[in-house]
Parts: structure tokens; C-alpha cells; sequence
């Protein structure tokens, strides 16, 4: 259903129509580990709030949210914080990183772990960033034995929580942001699960997607498609931020797979 614009009443009544719109979930709302198939998507949105300030450690992250900070509105930090997470961070599955199919990294530990580009090893734990390059020891690995840059490799689900994370510490209301789980449509034609971060503007209360490394798209919120005009996005299993969780299937944690 194409969504309703609400940009000519925001400037009077924004706050009301973003936390109604938030209430609009409240059935879907997971609470409680009464339902066993509800367990792994509570501990996920569990964890998320409890480490969300962790980040706050990491220099670069103090140095970029008072950067961010000055910026004039909401719609120009969320676009921002994405452009940084898309710069700054490379896309690299569980498989590789962890050696599992699926496992959910806090971002601190995602951001503290300086890894190979291609094959994910770790060659360096720190808050602070790395000055040398390595050689990557893995026989199997394309840049054995060679000079490597290294980067904070993520899988799409912790990139979307530093996002989210870094929307948290630029004090950004908690009803404009969600990270949603779901299928997507892939460019062969068929679908495939991703995670990736919603964005509702307090401009027009309108949803857009920010995904760090999917379909990236770096334009600022004026300019780019909504989630409903962009038609990549299916459907949704479900979604949380710091607030809460939400589910549209039945049994999450078939999609939660550690």
C-alpha cells in the first residue's frame, strides 16, 4: 500500500505522527519467551540495547558523532551515518568472518576487529585503527602471503546496527529507526533474506531504506525513493530497535539461525 505523506502536517503535529505511527506495530510486538519461537529474536533485541553505548568507546565513533552532530537536520544524519557505514565498513557473510552460517556480532566487536578483505581472518583487535598492513596467513585465502589493507568486514545485519547504533548517539528519536530482517529481490530475480535499516523521515513520516551494502543508494532523503516506490524490499520477518522487537512470521528463529 503506497504510504501517506504527512509533510504538511509535521511541522504541528510530527511527534504525535511518529509515535502513532510506531503503535501501529504493537500487535506484531514480542514480549515474552512464553512462545519458544520467539527466544532468539528477544535475545537479539535484548542485546542490542544493552550494548548499544558500547561504540561510544571507539574514538572514531566519539570523533564522527560530533561531527555528525552540527549537522542541521535528522534527515542529513541519518544520510550520513549511512555514507560512513558504506565507507568505512565491508560486507563480508558470517560464513566467512565467524565460520558460521549465522551469528550476530555486536558492533563493537565488528568494529574492534580488523580483519582481511577476502577470506575475514582477524589480524588485529583494537579500539584504535591499525597503521601497518598484514600479511594474510590463510593457504586458502587470494592474498596469501601478500600486503593487505585491512577493514571492519560485517555481515548485513551489524552493519545495520552501527547505523542504527550511531542514530542512537546522535540522540535521533527511537520511532525513525528500526533494523528490518526480510526478503529481498535479487538482481537475477530471485529472492534472498537481508537485514537493513528503515529510516522514517520527521519531514513527511514516509519510510526509507538505508542499506549500507545491498542496494546502496547515497542520495539525501529528498532525492531518494521511498521503500514503497523502490520495490526491492518483499516481505519482512521482523524488525526491532532499542525500544523493542516485532515480528510478521510466526517463528523467528528460523531466521536466527547461531
Amino acid at each position: 500500500m503506497k504510504p501517506i505523506n504527512f509533510k504538511h502536517l509535521m511541522p504541528k503535529f510530527g511527534k504525535i505522527i511518529l509515535e502513532q505511527k510506531a503503535k501501529w506495530k504493537w500487535y506484531q510486538k514480542v514480549f515474552w519467551h512464553l512462545d519458544w519461537r520467539n527466544s532468539r529474536l528477544i535475545n537479539v533485541q535484548s542485546r542490542a540495547n544493552a550494548y548499544k553505548n558500547d561504540i561510544y568507546k571507539i574514538p572514531r565513533i566519539k570523533a564522527l558523532v560530533k561531527k555528525l552532530s552540527k549537522l542541521a537536520t535528522n534527515d542529513g544524519k541519518a544520510v550520513s551515518t549511512l555514507r560512513w557505514t558504506h565507507n568505512n565498513c565491508k560486507y563480508l557473510s558470517d560464513k566467512l568472518t565467524s565460520g558460521v552460517l549465522e551469528v550476530w556480532e555486536t558492533p563493537y566487536e565488528a568494529l574492534t576487529k580488523w580483519r582481511c578483505q577476502k577470506c575475514g581472518n582477524v589480524y588485529y583487535e583494537g579500539e584504535d585503527v591499525p597503521t601497518d598492513r598484514y600479511k594474510c596467513t590463510n593457504k586458502k585465502c587470494r592474498n596469501y602471503d601478500k600486503l593487505i589493507y585491512l577493514k571492519n568486514c560485517m555481515d548485513c545485519e551489524t552493519g545495520a546496527e552501527v547505523s542504527m547504533n550511531i542514530l542512537y548517539l546522535l540522540n535521533l528519536p527511537s520511532v525513525q529507526y528500526e533494523v528490518r530482517a526480510g526478503w529481498v529481490k535479487m538482481p537475477n530475480g530471485s529472492k534472498g533474506g537481508h537485514a537493513y535499516l528503515i529510516y522514517t523521515s520527521d519531514s513527511n513520516a514516509v519510510e526509507y531504506v538505508l542499506d549500507w551494502c545491498y542496494y546502496y543508494d547515497s542520495r539525501p532523503i529528498k532525492s531518494r525513493p521511498t521503500l514503497y516506490d523502490i520495490g526491492k524490499y518483499l516481505d519482512i520477518w521482523f524488525g526491532f530497535n532499542f525500544e523493542g522487537a516485532y515480528k510478521k512470521i510466526s517463528n523467528p528463529n528460523k531466521r536466527l539461525i547461531k
